[in-house]
C-alpha cells in the first residue's frame, strides 16, 4: 500500500466511525474498584499535607491503578500487576507505623485491596480475549497504551496468534485491521486513534471504574471548522454495581 492509499485509507475509516462510533466495554471488576476506592481515599488524606509523606504509597497506588487498566494479562503471562501490588504492600508497611489511626486504616485497606488483586487473573483480560476471539485474530488488532503494556500483553495474545500493536506501531507498520481493541480508558490513548484510524470499528476496553470516558481528541479540534467528532456508546459487562458504593469525587483527577 502506498503512502497515499493508507492516508485514504485513514480518512475512509474516519468517515466510518464518525458515522457509527466507537465503543465502550466497561467491565465490572469489583476487586479493582476496592484499589481504586482505596488510593483515592488516601488522595484525599494527603491532600492538604504538603511534607510529601504520602509519596512513595500513592506512586505505588498509582502504579497498579494503571496496571490494572493497561495490562490485564493472566498472572501466567507477567507479572505487571502482582509487582505493583508487592509494591504497594510494602509502602504501606514502610508508612503505616508514621501515622495516626485513621490513615492507618485507609492504608490497611489498600494493603488489603491489593492482596486480592494479586492473587487472581485481571477481569478485564478475561473480557478481552473473548472479545477478541469472536472478533478471530485474522480481523483485529490489539491496540496498547504504552510500550511496556504492549510487551505485557504479545507475551499473552502473541502466543494465541493474535497481533498486539500500540498506535505508534499501528501507524509506523501501516497495520490496517477491521476491528481495534484499545486495553484502556480513551483519555491513555492519543486523538489520532479515533481522528485518524487504523481500523474499521474501535472498542476500548477497560475497568467500569474509571470514571473519565471522554474520548481524546486534537487541541485544534475544539477549534476547527468541519473537524472530526466521533461518540462512544458505553456497554457495561458484568458486575457494576460497585459504581454505588464509590467513595466521594471531591474534584479529584483520577491521572494523579
Amino acid at each position: 500500500m502506498s503512502r497515499l492509499d493508507a492516508v485514504a485509507a485513514r480518512y475512509a475509516r474516519s468517515a466510518d466511525l464518525v458515522k457509527s462510533g466507537v465503543e465502550l466495554d466497561l467491565v465490572g471488576d469489583p476487586a479493582g474498584a476496592r484499589v481504586n476506592a482505596a488510593v483515592r481515599q488516601l488522595l484525599l488524606l494527603a491532600r492538604d499535607d504538603g511534607s510529601g509523606l504520602w509519596d512513595d504509597v500513592l506512586g505505588a497506588g498509582k502504579a497498579l491503578r494503571w496496571r490494572l487498566l493497561t495490562q490485564p494479562q493472566p498472572v501466567e503471562f507477567g507479572s505487571a500487576v502482582q509487582t505493583a501490588a508487592a509494591d504497594v504492600a510494602a509502602e504501606v508497611g514502610r508508612l503505616r507505623a508514621a501515622v495516626g489511626p485513621q490513615a492507618q486504616h485507609a492504608l490497611d485497606e489498600l494493603a488489603a485491596a491489593a492482596g486480592v488483586i494479586a492473587a487472581a487473573d485481571p477481569i478485564a483480560g478475561g473480557v478481552l480475549l473473548e472479545s477478541i476471539q469472536e472478533a478471530t485474530a485474522g480481523a483485529c488488532v490489539v491496540i496498547a497504551a504504552s510500550g511496556p503494556a504492549s510487551v505485557g500483553l504479545e507475551s499473552w495474545l502473541g502466543s494465541l496468534g493474535f497481533r498486539v500493536r500500540s498506535v505508534s506501531q499501528l501507524i509506523r507498520d501501516q497495520l490496517f485491521a477491521e476491528s481495534g481493541y484499545a486495553v484502556g480508558p480513551p483519555r491513555f490513548f492519543p486523538a489520532s486513534l479515533v481522528s485518524a484510524p487504523m481500523t474499521e470499528a474501535l472498542n476500548f476496553v477497560f475497568p467500569a471504574w474509571f470514571s473519565d470516558r471522554s474520548l481524546p481528541r486534537s487541541v485544534l479540534a475544539a477549534r476547527a471548522e468541519g473537524a472530526v467528532v466521533v461518540t462512544g456508546t458505553e456497554f457495561t459487562i458484568g458486575d457494576v454495581a460497585e459504581l454505588l458504593a464509590a467513595p466521594t469525587e471531591d474534584a479529584i483527577d483520577e491521572t494523579e
